[in-house]
């Protein structure tokens, strides 16, 4: 008997951004606009995960898209798709304006700075079980990770979240339960872990 799995296809979203990208290297101020308007909610969610301090959210999010403008050039669609590549942009951008700024580490998220220049405040399990389930949840498929860190980390509603995702409601609440599920069986090693 065969099975039959229905695979949602990335490439025309990541085709598409790509060719967005490069119209804004060309000086196209329309198709920056279209990356701008796409991507700036999310931007705005990885800076409020990094940062501690709300009232700083905006100014490291403006710095993170004048960076983003910036390294446009630098982007290359073969390498990975433009979501990833802004990620990693927005964030070493979050870093560097926080080093420049001087900010105190109660403002910036731990994670953020890299364990070697924190102490740990949690004792060595804790600090073992939430690495894990940090990394677990980032080798979720898109669609489950996102599910799951909208409510818990991103403080997003259902209904904001299956706006962003473009899926129904349900759909998004059925994603989550089956990311739990996974993260379930992942850290099943983990004692004392409930999910």
């Amino acid at each position: 008997m065969a099975a039959y799995t229905r695979v949602r296809d990335r490439s025309a979203g990541n085709s598409c951004d790509a060719a967005l990208v490069l119209r804004a290297r060309d000086g196209d101020i329309v198709a920056f606009d279209s990356l701008y308007r796409k991507y700036h909610k999310l931007i705005v969610c990885w800076v409020r995960e990094w940062l501690r301090c709300e009232s700083w959210v905006d100014e490291f999010t403006d710095q993170a898209i004048v960076v983003l403008r910036k390294e446009l050039p630098g982007y290359r669609p073969d390498g990975a798709s433009f979501c990833s590549w802004a990620y990693r942009v927005a964030k070493s951008a979050t870093i560097k304006h926080a080093r420049t700024l001087g900010l105190n580490r109660d403002e910036v998220a731990f994670d953020l700075l890299g364990e070697d220049a924190l102490v740990d405040p949690m004792g060595p399990e804790d600090a073992y079980v939430a690495k894990r389930v940090r990394e677990e949840v980032e080798n979720l498929d898109f669609v489950q990770r996102a599910a799951l860190r909208g409510p818990f980390y991103d403080g997003l509603s259902d209904e904001e979240l299956a706006d962003e995702l473009h899926l129904p409601v349900r759909r998004v609440c059925y994603r989550r339960k089956q990311a739990k599920s996974v993260l379930r069986k992942r850290l099943s090693d983990v004692r004392c872990m409930s999910i």
